[in-house]
């Protein structure tokens, strides 16, 4: 049974912005799968390459401690090869850290990836660390052949603000 973007409108009542991901359940109410409405209507699941995994992160005074985004496990990429992370951090007079880490297996050890990250607001590759003192930006990663990927972010002070935008497409 083909899933309408009436179904998910009138009959799970969730919203349908363009291009942000909702989880509808399948038509026996188990199997839940993300789905994405574009720019014409049409809805797309995980198996199309136009789908996109999307985590956000926005909060204030985030613990010291290591958080990891979208968790501490990642999320696989399987279908996926390209991933975008972007926002502005901010530590009161400390410098927090965040960087990119990939794995090949559930239980691999996790590789730290920023430096071969094409980072669009500065125009540039080669950061080994993206930390509160660059201000905004923009890292893109593509083509991507590994299992796993999360972002780290090493809060070093209490007094913090963080926006960051992770997406896998």
């Amino acid at each position: 049974m083909a899933i309408t973007i009436d179904d998910v409108v009138y009959k799970t009542g969730v919203s349908t912005d363009l291009g942000k991901a909702v989880l509808v359940a399948g038509s026996d109410g188990t199997n839940p799968q993300p789905l994405t409405i574009n720019s014409s209507g049409e809805m797309t699941t995980a198996a199309s390459p136009r789908a996109a995994y999307e985590a956000s992160l926005g909060s204030n005074n985030l613990s010291v401690a290591t958080h990891y985004l979208p968790s501490a496990t990642g999320i696989s990429l399987a279908g996926y090869r390209d991933v975008s992370l972007s926002g502005v951090m901010a530590t009161a007079g400390t410098v927090s850290t965040l960087t990119i880490e990939v794995r090949n297996s559930s239980t691999g050890t996790w590789v730290d990836v920023t430096p071969a990250g094409y980072e669009l607001v500065s125009n540039s590759v080669g950061l080994a660390s993206i930390t509160d003192a660059t201000g905004n930006f923009c890292l893109n990663f593509d083509n991507l052949n590994v299992a796993y990927v999360r972002v780290a972010l090493v809060i070093d002070n209490a007094t913090n603000t963080n926006e960051l935008d992770f997406r896998a497409r």
